[in-house]
């Protein structure tokens, strides 16, 4: 069992985490519609703007853990007025989109603070492991890593996530990463060396390529764009920055190669993980290097 915490939600009052993973299921705890960044809690807002700011509290404690909206498996809400429900419904509607996990509805009466509504929910993380922290594998592995220097940003829906990479090197042209991207991903992490030129490599429809290949993220020395499509698309996806105009063909790209930005050398194999702390590499999952290390795996 594993405890969650992220500084993007609200910081637990009492004797409980804002999350628990246990068995491949994460465990939500209820979310008010506080803003963890705020002093004053005094503004409330409307019942939409409530449920919104809940859900979004909601989102920051389950993609702590490297999951995202799509892979919530029950929602539960909590309204002071059952007569409000329709508001929060369509807030719900909204950002789950064509997602609809299980759900229940609990009139409450008045609740903390005098807010209006809360969430709690229960996640599924696929049977697989929380991703690494980041600042634990560079305590425990040190020099064994590569960090990469800062300037990436976050807009998939996983913003923790980690897997072998392959590596495409592209100028303003994004056709050999629809390519690679409609191949099985198997897990992967795709590595665009796009030279930080301004054009938008990866827009939502291929991250959606990517999501219905099995890719588990796409790092970008460059930019994206249809950012708001993108955050509720299963996947990582991180990059400089966000760029309107699209990309065109001119010249194919090179795969499997060797590319450099933000200080590392990004090698086809090697592996990559990454949460909100930063990126790290290393030749292998740090779990398999463990293995041979103690001689339990045999050569």
């Amino acid at each position: 069992m594993q405890s969650i915490s992220t500084p993007n939600a609200p910081t637990p009052a009492g004797h409980y985490s804002q999350a628990v993973s246990h068995d491949g299921v994460l465990f939500v705890s209820a979310q008010l519609p506080l803003d963890p960044q705020a002093i004053d809690q005094g503004n409330q807002g409307t019942v939409a703007e409530q449920a919104e700011r809940a859900l979004r509290n909601i989102q920051a404690v389950i993609e702590a853990a490297g999951a995202c909206m799509r892979d919530v498996i029950r929602l539960t809400a909590y309204v002071s007025d059952i007569a409000s429900w329709g508001e929060v419904n369509a807030v719900c509607e909204r950002l789950f989109g064509d997602h609809r996990p299980a759900r229940a509805v609990v009139p409450t009466g008045p609740l903390h603070f005098g807010y209006s509504v809360a969430f709690d929910a229960v996640v599924s993380l696929d049977g697989n492991s929380v991703v690494a922290a980041t600042a634990d594998l560079c305590d425990e592995y040190g020099d064994l890593l590569q960090v990469t220097q800062p300037g990436l940003r976050s807009y998939g829906g996983r913003w923790a996530f980690s897997g072998l990479i392959e590596t495409v090197q592209v100028s303003k042209d994004n056709t050999a990463v629809r390519r690679i991207l409609s191949e099985p991903g198997e897990g992967r992490v795709l590595v665009v060396d796009g030279g930080g030129l301004p054009v938008a490599l990866v827009g939502d429809r291929l991250a959606g390529i990517a999501v219905e290949h099995g890719w588990t993220g796409i790092v970008i020395n460059g930019y994206v764009r249809d950012t708001s499509a993108l955050r509720g698309l299963p996947i990582g996806v991180l990059a400089l920055g966000a760029f309107p105009k699209r990309s065109f063909a001119s010249i194919a790209g090179k795969q499997s190669i060797e590319v450099e930005f933000l200080g590392v050398t990004f090698r086809p194999g090697t592996w990559l993980c990454t949460d909100s702390d930063g990126l790290v590499l290393a030749p292998e999952p740090p779990t398999r290097r463990r293995e041979l290390d103690e001689g339990q795996v045999g050569s």
